[in-house]
């Protein structure tokens, strides 16, 4: 395994349609992970995000991934 560094940009928290309120929430996160390759970093960082702020993700602008 190996160390990503992730960076989300223009995060989309999903608000339940109007039930929760998102707006505090950040949108952009950098979050380091272990993973065996780019796919399961993205994975694994946007499961990490959804945890920290409970919220789900409905989408982002941009995501870049790299080994570190």
């Amino acid at each position: 395994m190996a160390r990503w560094k992730v960076k989300l940009y223009g995060i989309e928290w999903d608000d339940g349609k109007g039930e929760y309120d998102v707006s505090e929430l950040p949108p952009n996160l950098e979050v380091t992970v272990e993973a065996d390759g780019k796919k399961e970093a993205i994975d694994y960082a946007m499961r990490e995000a959804c945890d920290e702020f409970g919220s789900l993700i409905e989408g982002t602008e941009q995501i870049e991934a790299k080994r570190t």
